[in-house]
């Protein structure tokens, strides 16, 4: 009983010490989603208080409609580049696709690529987090830490960082109040990931995502 409370003080501490990052929420948990893990074909999705952005099942379009391609902070560097697939082996479930991200910021040169997701207007100002699961290829290398973004028709860029990414599926849930610089959620523009060569773990690697939403 003793050790149970030197425990539960312990660890309390190290809580209320623990710094406070601009991050997310990590689940694994990834069952409970089987409406989302039933993939529909390329329709857009609103359910139990969710609107689907993009389950990755048809190719460089999303659930909305909109354009889904990689981006490049320099096109003509050939020593920073980003590529996106549509990936049947390492998807998260039994139909459809993982969109598979290869990217590579080792430059000589200041570096920072990704993809980003035409969010067409949408009024997002109903919800209060948008979700999507995440998983490295632990072949290739991936990178633990990478940024994800929301604009809006207003010119707003908001920003937060993953952390923790792992060569196993996790739930990513970010509060859209978490995401710094954005302060109007009724015309979104783009949901886009940044890789930065100064704030990746490693320069070089493969990631794969799913089912990204907004929920309430």
């Amino acid at each position: 009983m003793r050790l149970a409370i030197i425990f539960m003080l312990l660890f309390s501490f190290i809580v209320a010490c623990a710094p406070i990052n601009d991050t997310v929420i990590f689940n694994n948990q990834w069952e409970e989603e089987k409406a989302i893990e039933t993939k529909s074909t390329g329709t857009k999705l609103s359910f139990q208080g969710q609107l689907m952005i993009d389950d990755f099942n048809i190719k460089n379009k999303n659930n909305l409609k909109g354009d889904v391609n990689p981006w490049d902070f320099k096109p003509e560097d050939d020593s920073q580049i980003c590529r996106i697939r549509y990936n049947r082996q390492n998807k998260m479930g039994n139909k459809g696709f993982a969109i598979q991200i290869d990217y590579d910021v080792d430059s000589p040169n200041q570096a920072f690529n990704g993809f980003y997701s035409d969010l067409r207007g949408i009024d997002a100002s109903g919800y209060n987090k948008v979700i999507f699961y995440v998983k490295g290829n632990k072949d290739k290398g991936f990178t633990s830490v990478f940024k994800v973004e929301l604009k809006n028709n207003s010119g707003q860029t908001g920003y937060a960082y993953v952390r923790g990414v792992s060569d196993q599926w996790q739930k990513i849930v970010i509060a859209l109040d978490d995401f710094k610089g954005l302060s109007d959620l009724s015309s979104m523009k783009e949901f886009t990931v940044v890789f930065v060569d100064s704030e990746v773990t490693e320069k070089v690697g493969t990631l794969y995502m799913e089912n990204l939403y907004f929920s309430k």
